[in-house]
């Protein structure tokens, strides 16, 4: 649930904030995970760009799996849910506020 305080932050310290804590109290379940995953689900629910998540493979350089077309795209450091690492993307502006604070409120019920 994204409490009156927390809706103030920056969009993207409001995304990693709250993805950290539904993350740490295992409130993402694999489907969830895995609609995050999908670029037309992410662009239909939070009107972004890109996938939400994008799992790490480990095998790879870490810094080309953040790349899109030469440009970082997803955050540095990885988050872990149900035992995976996954980028998050990093593309958000004031406009995908709302929609993402609207799924976090719908996970959180």
């Amino acid at each position: 649930m994204i409490t009156r305080d927390m809706a103030e932050l920056k969009v993207g310290e409001l995304v990693r904030n709250s993805m950290k804590k539904l993350a740490f109290s295992n409130q993402l379940p694999p489907d969830i995970v895995s609609t995050l995953c999908d670029e037309r689900h992410s662009k239909e629910v939070f009107d972004i760009n890109y996938a939400f998540l994008k799992k790490l493979n480990a095998s790879k350089n870490l810094t080309d799996q953040r790349l899109i077309n030469g440009y970082a795209r997803y955050w540095a450091k990885p988050i872990t849910i149900n035992g995976d690492k996954y980028f998050m993307c990093n593309d958000w502006y004031d406009r995908n506020k709302t929609r993402f604070i609207k799924w976090v409120n719908r996970i959180g019920e």
